[in-house]
């Protein structure tokens, strides 16, 4: 490092002008900084590798360059994303080298543009597999080469757990997405935290050549370790997300006949998220209800790709699926403000075509997801079992048309949720109210009132902007 200077800024010590780079926000500012004068390169490089976003090759060739050319670049990197489309991969597996240089790494975050780019959405087959050599980098992190530094040193391996080890991390939240899930993995991964909060298990619903899921059901969450593993963090999960993944890939359940009592041990759980082919989903059937459990939400997204375009079956399977577990198997006790919500993965159906008429589309929406009388079975019955209790059910969409399918990666539009049905308003579905056609106890009232004269019928009334049907004469005042 150079002395101080004898006038201006310069002439202030290392430690005051690293004060002042702290405040310095933006690359880019940075940046012009370093390039003032050999000193301020010195003391600002540091803060400029520290944090690297890398979004195309040509990005990546640059970076690999200037790490050459200046060793100890590599050791100032403390967190890196590489987050790159598939149309801009060439150049990016020039980072790989570098990666494992990469001493005081702390932070990796690799995005592989499989499957959501061009060739899946038309159809081309898939070439576009992560350049980033993540395999051998991990595998060199765990067992290092032959006179070689270890890899990515602040990596802290799974493989081998001590009993020393067990209940020492602070992980709180733990998210699977698209994986193949190994329980003997996760087994051991739940062993580390002292309490963990929320674990969201998501097995694969997308498979393609070369990421099939095992099919040893021992490995897989049909295992009865699946519940065991679970226990070991039912003193602190209060959120609990499980997809079993692609039905077509599912193994045999190993029904463990104290199943249910395991579930029922997650005793800090309050919010659970099944698919309805998820195993743990059985163990909710045979009274295995955690005892603290405000919330059930219950995901279509396994049958619905294995429906196709078949809405309709769906919605019988899912409607009677939850008539079932409320009319049997729900706990006559529940939580106040219980919530029983259904949520409806995105259907390419309704890509197919485009519906201008807001009403016409509603209507199809409730043709193709309800069952209407179903619904209002369900919503009544939750009412006699918890005081102020929810019937919900929602759809995911893309509001641009373009589906895309998890993990979400970066420029792709995130799903938003669409209430369909809340029990607080019983007779509305999409925003239409269907009590008219559906309530005969009300339309005796209204005939025994006058209020709906001789002969009057459903092709006599009108809806207002809400969507709400009023008589025609009262839709004509206002």
């Amino acid at each position: 490092m150079l002395g101080p200077a004898e006038s201006g800024l310069l002439r202030l010590v290392d430690e005051l002008l690293l004060n002042i780079i702290d405040h310095v926000d933006g690359q880019e500012a940075l940046c012009s900084l370093a390039a003032t004068c050999t000193r301020f390169q010195g003391l600002v490089e540091p803060y400029i590798w520290r944090k690297l976003e890398v979004l195309t090759g040509g990005h990546a060739q640059k970076i690999a360059t200037a790490l050459d050319s200046r060793d100890n670049r590599i050791d100032y990197i403390q967190d890196l994303a590489i987050r790159y489309k598939d149309e801009y991969r060439e150049g990016i597996e020039d980072l790989n080298h570098y990666l494992s240089l990469m001493g005081r790494l702390r932070h990796l975050h690799v995005e592989s543009p499989c499957p959501n780019n061009l060739e899946w959405q038309n159809g081309i087959y898939f070439d576009g597999y992560s350049r980033i050599d993540y395999n051998n980098l991990l595998a060199a992190s765990v067992y290092p080469r032959a006179g070689m530094p270890m890899t990515l040193p602040m990596l802290q391996s799974y493989l081998q757990i001590s009993e020393s080890e067990k209940k020492t991390t602070c992980l709180q939240s733990l998210t699977l997405i698209e994986c193949n899930v190994s329980v003997p993995f996760l087994d051991n991964v739940l062993s580390l935290p002292k309490a963990l909060k929320e674990l969201s298990i998501g097995e694969r619903l997308h498979v393609f050549q070369e990421c099939q899921p095992s099919m040893d059901p021992e490995q897989r969450t049909s295992s009865s370790r699946f519940l065991v593993a679970l226990q070991k963090q039912a003193h602190s999960l209060q959120r609990l997300t499980h997809c079993g993944g692609h039905v077509g890939y599912l193994t045999s359940r190993d029904t463990d006949p104290e199943g249910a009592e395991k579930l029922r041990s997650l005793v800090e759980l309050e919010y659970l998220e099944l698919g309805f082919e998820s195993h743990l989903y059985y163990y909710l059937r045979q009274s295995g209800f955690p005892p603290s459990l405000k919330s059930l939400k219950m995901l279509d997204s396994a049958i619905s790709i294995n429906s196709g375009h078949d809405l309709r079956s769906l919605s019988d399977i899912a409607f009677r699926s939850l008539t079932s577990l409320v009319d049997v198997c729900l706990p006559r006790t529940l939580a106040d403000d219980f919530i029983l919500h259904l949520k409806f993965s995105d259907h390419s159906f309704f890509r197919l075509f485009e519906i201008v008429d807001a009403t016409e589309q509603a209507h199809l929406l409730s043709a193709l997801f309800f069952d209407r009388a179903a619904t209002y079975k369900i919503a009544t019955m939750l009412k006699s079992y918890s005081t102020n209790a929810h019937f919900i059910v929602s759809r995911e969409m893309f509001p641009s048309g373009k589906s895309f399918i998890p993990p979400y990666m970066e420029g792709e539009e995130l799903p938003v949720e669409e209430l369909m049905y809340t029990s607080d308003d019983f007779w509305r579905f999409n925003g239409i109210n269907y009590r008219i056609m559906d309530d005969e106890n009300w339309r005796d009232e209204l005939k025994k009132g006058k209020k709906l004269g001789t002969g009057l019928g459903v092709c006599e009334w009108e809806r207002d902007e809400s969507g709400e049907l009023v008589s025609a004469g009262d839709a004509k005042a206002e």
